[in-house]
């Protein structure tokens, strides 16, 4: 990431593609990160990136650990389902309608992938809504 950051001089915008590498390239001088996921839970992503904005570098780090572990949920088995799911939740789309070969997902697990809490205790903390995001203070 560092060798990007200075091309150019470093006069033009580096940002990173895996989710997982959106809080170290924040942390390297980059500028942000181009996230299919994000349009599921942005607020997550806001979240890391407002932290880090304040300075507040252990809270940035800790949310994106949960941002791995939702994306993990969003990136799981039958990925674009759970994607769809997500957004039709959040009235971005009005179906998770697949095409054959790829099926829905059961109604249980589409809550899950979608933001409630579906046994897996991830949005315990994370209290995901459209436009609301909560992190409870001893979570940090």
């Amino acid at each position: 990431m560092l060798k990007f950051l200075n091309v150019r001089g470093g006069d033009f915008s580096v940002v990173t593609g895996p989710d997982d590498l959106f809080y170290c390239l924040l942390a390297s001088g980059g500028d942000g990160t181009i996230s299919g996921n994000s349009n599921v839970i942005p607020e997550c992503y806001a979240a890391v990136y407002s932290a880090f904005l304040r300075g507040d570098y252990i809270a940035a780090a800790k949310l994106q650990d949960r941002v791995i572990r939702l994306n993990a949920v969003l990136s799981g088995p039958n990925s674009l389902a759970c994607y769809k799911a997500g957004l039709v939740r959040r009235g971005v789309i009005a179906h998770r309608t697949l095409r054959s070969p790829l099926t829905e997902l059961a109604p249980r697990r589409g809550r899950s992938a979608a933001g409630e809490a579906g046994g897996n205790g991830l949005y315990k903390s994370l209290r995901l809504s459209t436009g609301y995001y909560k992190i409870r203070r001893n979570d940090i």
